[in-house]
């Protein structure tokens, strides 16, 4: 159905690295479920930020990112001339 990794930056930050949600389930909040499920997680294992990227093209992550309580902190162009975004969702109460 859906899933949902990453990976620790320090002992405070981790990474939200790649999530996705089959066709067949998506508009049915799994997504949202799945960062929900991470968060508390992360909580539980002593995190207090949570980091993630995105692009404007992936607008229901970017929407989603935002509704859940991330920030923007940075935007920036790769190399193959890609805009990306770097969000932060920093304060332990929202997780």
């Amino acid at each position: 159905m859906g899933y949902k990794i990453g990976y620790e930056l320090n002992q405070s930050k981790y990474y939200s690295w790649l999530g996705g949600v089959d066709s067949t389930y998506r508009g049915h909040g799994v997504a949202a479920k799945l960062m929900n499920l991470q968060h508390m997680y992360l909580k539980e294992k002593g995190y207090s930020v949570v980091q993630t990227k995105t692009m404007n093209k992936w607008r229901g992550m970017l929407l989603l990112n935002i509704k859940s309580g991330f920030d923007v902190i940075e935007t920036y162009t790769n190399e193959e001339g890609l805009l990306k975004i770097i969000l932060e969702k920093s304060s332990i109460s929202r997780i």
